[in-house]
Order: structure tokens, then sequence, then C-alpha cells
């Protein structure tokens, strides 16, 4: 499985627009993918449930990187959704490096149902950031291109 990250420190550049399409052009394709959107704004969440193509896992990323996650459902588009509890993560440096551990386990773990993993960041440089930059064997970083960007 290959594990593509969006990420940019800056907000509103297009990285859940690009993500959402991306997913929907590899299933198109007849690729699996199963994304995990890490942003607490969910707005690739929202995207992806109300267009109904993706299968809802049954746990949250926040979930995940606590190693709270069960079995996911079956299907070929799956999306582990975003929720307003990933904020206060950063708030737990203790539990840092196993947020890091659990999305790495849970990766190789699914490796095998899937062929892409996508991955969706906030635009703050904190630890789903940089977990998501750990895991991953690709980055993505969509830019404004103009001048104050």
């Amino acid at each position: 499985m290959k594990t593509i990250v969006l990420a940019n420190q800056k907000g509103g550049v297009g990285k859940s627009a690009v993500g959402c399409q991306y997913a929907y052009y590899l299933a198109d394709l007849g690729q699996r993918v199963i994304f995990i959107d890490l942003d607490h704004q969910m707005n690739s969440t929202r995207a992806l449930i109300q267009n109904r193509r993706a299968t809802v896992a049954d746990f949250t990323s926040s979930e995940l990187l606590d190693g709270q996650y069960e079995k996911l459902p079956g299907g070929d588009f799956v999306i582990v959704r975003g929720d307003d509890s990933l904020s206060r993560l950063e708030r737990q440096p203790d539990n840092h490096n196993s947020y890091v551990n659990e999305l790495k386990s849970f990766l190789e773990t699914v490796s095998d149902q899937f062929d892409v993993c996508i991955i969706d960041t906030n635009p703050n440089p904190d630890i789903r950031y940089a977990s998501a930059l750990i895991t991953s064997n690709y980055v993505l970083s969509p830019i404004q291109l103009n001048q104050e960007a």
C-alpha cells in the first residue's frame, strides 16, 4: 500500500479538495482506497460522507491515533473520519510517540486490504501532521500561486 499525505502549513490551499478528488479518481480506476482525515475541521470527512461512495469506519482518526480502533468495514473505499478531539492531541506530549506508533501499526495492518492510503492533515505542524509525514511514502503539498502565499 502506498501512503500519500497532503500537507502544507498554510490553510485554504486545497489539501482537502485535492485529497478527495484524488481518492475519487483512484476509486474510479478500481484502486482500493482508505482515506484518513487528521484535520479537526473535517472538510474531507464531510465531502466524502456526503457523496456516500465511501464506507465510513466505526471509529474516528483520533481514536485510531489513541489505539482505540476496531476492524474496518468491508469495501474498496473507506474513510476514517476526523473529529473534534484531534485538536487536543497536541496538548498530550507524553502520548506523541504512541500516536505515531499507532498510526504506523494501523497502516501496516490494513496494507493488504488497500492499494492507497490518503491522509489529509491540518495546516498546523503538530503531532498529527508529524505522524502523517513520518508514516507516509509520499507527500503532496498543494500551493497557491500568488504573491501573498
